[in-house]
């Protein structure tokens, strides 16, 4: 019985489904073809002839596929359309005569203020695809437009905009005329870091910075000093941002003003008459003209303003822990505990314990990390590792500690540095030996990927590690 009943129930679906879908209005196109009649039937392919009356359809239909057509410059189509006599409408027939295209008689684009020499912006306006004489389309405009804000936003230009924003068109002269003004103000630098909420020394995470104050504001170094202080580990949220709210008054700090640049603007201004009269006369109203107050102002104004940048962090949990118990047919059960410290003091130190248990082999590996100046790019790191396996009719107690240095230089190449050392006491078949293995070495890598957030390519590149030295004891023999 359920199965009848939920195969029933999917039935009705599939219906309901296929019904909606039937119920799209269809357009079957002839006058047009390429981008413009795909664009009209994308402006249709929405269109739920349900949800309106017959003569109401019509109108919609005309409306939309106009809508359509003036994107690429065509304001006056002749449109006829014809509604198939189902009820309601599943196809309309149009036979469009496009009419003449509108073509662009003036195009005027203007940078002002210093996006005037800033090459993304010229780059962008020298870029746009159309010219006086070509037909118009809007897509190209609107993309130069928005292309222009957001990188006024990215480039820290957060005075910006528009002072003439202008699409004339004009169907009866079939011409349009295109206008686009960006004020872009002055580029702000950044400013100083405040952090709050850190645990870390602040030097420290100060040295993870990719900009310095002074420097032209980038909202991509922004991103990129957010993703540094997430990679570290040692806090569970970050929060970088730009002051932006406080913009305004950035562009003119407060100063303490001197007797240089202080005007009075209450009560009625007086100055000295030049001939020599023992009394002063009182003017009759401020001498002080509204351009001369602005210049008096912008004396000790900064070239470039600055943009102070938030850093709010929250810290990680000090003890992290993970369990894993599984079952694989050639050790039996096993046993997976990790302990991670992601921080242990003030200077970013961080510790990782893992411990492996299963019946033939028993293993503890632990590492413990110091950063240096830069944390992710350069620090030692110390590792250790106990191993017992008992297998067949060998068993091995090996103990090993490693001391090696790690760069990574501007290449993203990583160069890791290392002075190993292993002590194994291992019995075979009813033989006991042990043998001490200490040795340097080094080894060099590089990890690529197309976009490290959301990787969908990526390769590896790795040398294999050098061993110049190596000295092997059998106990208790001397090094050979």
């Amino acid at each position: 019985m359920g199965k009848r009943v939920t195969a029933c129930l999917g039935a009705v679906l599939l219906c309901l489904g296929l019904g909606q879908d039937a119920l799209a209005l269809e357009a079957r196109i002839d006058g047009l073809e390429g981008d413009v009649a795909d664009n009209v039937r994308h402006y249709l392919s929405g269109l739920d002839a349900e949800q309106y009356a017959r003569l109401r359809l019509e109108g919609e239909v005309l409306r939309r596929t106009r809508e359509a057509m003036r994107v690429y410059g065509y304001y006056e189509p002749q449109i006829h359309q014809r509604l198939d006599e189902r009820e309601p409408p599943r196809h309309v027939d149009l036979v469009i005569e496009p009419g003449p295209q509108v073509i662009i008689e003036v195009l005027d684009v203007r940078l002002e203020g210093d996006a005037r020499d800033d090459a993304p912006f010229r780059d962008t306006v020298e870029a746009f695809p159309l010219d006086v004489g070509d037909p118009l389309q809007h897509a190209p405009w609107d993309r130069m437009r928005n292309r222009l804000a957001n990188l006024s936003l990215e480039r820290g230009y957060f005075d910006w905009r528009f002072t003439d924003r202008r699409m004339e068109v004009r169907p009866f002269d079939e011409s349009a005329r295109l206008y686009l003004a960006l004020d872009s103000g002055p580029r702000y630098a950044f400013g100083d870091v405040t952090i709050r909420g850190s645990h870390i020394l602040e030097e420290r995470l100060r040295q993870m910075t990719p900009f310095t104050p002074g420097e032209p504001y980038l909202a991509g170094d922004v991103a990129l000093y957010a993703q540094r202080l997430g990679q570290a580990g040692w806090f569970s949220s970050v929060s970088v941002r730009p002051r932006l709210d406080s913009r305004r008054q950035l562009a003119l700090p407060p100063s303490e003003l001197g007797w240089w640049n202080e005007v009075g603007t209450q009560g009625e201004a007086t100055l000295p008459d030049p001939s020599p009269m023992p009394s002063l006369q009182t003017a009759d109203g401020p001498r002080l003209t509204d351009e001369a107050l602005a210049a008096v102002t912008t004396l000790h104004r900064p070239e470039r303003p600055v943009m102070p940048i938030d850093v709010v962090l929250a810290p990680a949990d000090r003890h992290q822990f993970e369990v894993a118990v599984g079952y694989a047919t050639d050790v039996g059960p096993r046993l997976g505990f990790g302990w991670e410290q992601p921080w242990i003091n003030r200077y970013g130190h961080s510790l990782d314990h893992d411990l492996f248990i299963s019946q033939p082999e028993q293993r503890l590996t632990g590492t413990y990390l110091l950063p240096l100046d830069d944390p992710l790019r350069d620090q030692y790191r110390l590792q250790y590792g106990l191993r017992h396996r008992d297998l067949d009719d060998t068993r091995t107690i090996e103990n090993t500690i490693e001391l090696a240095r790690r760069w990574e230089f501007d290449n993203r190449w990583v160069q890791t540095a290392y002075l190993r050392a292993t002590y194994e006491d291992f019995t075979q078949g009813g033989e006991a030996d042990s043998v001490l293995i200490y040795y340097p070495g080094v080894s060099w890598s590089r990890t690529r990927t197309r976009d490290p957030r959301f990787p969908s390519w990526g390769i590896v590149n790795e040398s294999p590690s050098s061993t110049p030295t190596a000295c092997g004891v059998r106990m208790p023999t001397s090094c050979a």
